[in-house]
């Protein structure tokens, strides 16, 4: 048996099945003929702290936290699933979804439906955050730098 997992950042089953509007014809059409876990929650709202929970049915501090995705989890649904016999696809468009971050443990084929510039949208964000907790005197201009220099790092290896 075959499993398509799809991920698609703030497009949540209440948006998608429930609006008046048909805002995803695709995906409503290929959900009609398919099984949907629509009961499926998380422990935290933002993304990044989300799919900790959505992967491996933990909560987003438990195992080194949400920073390392679900690499260091004892247990993911897609490798369950695989462990199981199961093939798993996966459509992902969420910048967080990656291999560094044990999120493609299990799956078979990935297909990355991301824009790039979403990677970079993150590292704004973080850069933003940082300089605000620099200015309050939270970290010094040292840091500031080490942290903008690392999630820089990690946004250009996720662009290539």
């Amino acid at each position: 048996m075959n499993i398509i997992h799809i991920c698609i950042d703030a497009l949540c089953y209440n948006d998608l099945f429930n609006n008046k509007y048909n805002v995803a014809p695709n995906i409503l059409d290929f959900a009609s003929s398919s099984i949907v876990f629509h009961k499926y929650l998380s422990n935290a709202g933002p993304t990044q702290f989300a799919l900790p929970s959505v992967f491996s049915s933990t909560f987003p501090l438990d195992y080194g936290g949400y920073d390392n995705g679900v690499k260091n989890r004892p247990i993911t649904l897609p490798q369950t699933l695989k462990d199981f016999g199961y093939k798993n696809y996966f459509i992902g468009a969420n910048a967080w979804i990656n291999k560094k971050e044990g999120y493609l443990d299990g799956i078979d084929t990935y297909i990355d439906a991301n824009d790039p510039k979403l990677f970079w949208d993150n590292s704004k964000i973080y850069f933003e955050y940082n300089k605000k907790r620099h200015i309050n005197g939270r970290i010094d201009i040292k840091e500031l730098f080490e942290i903008t220099f690392q999630r820089a790092k990690i946004d250009l290896e996720r662009t290539l």
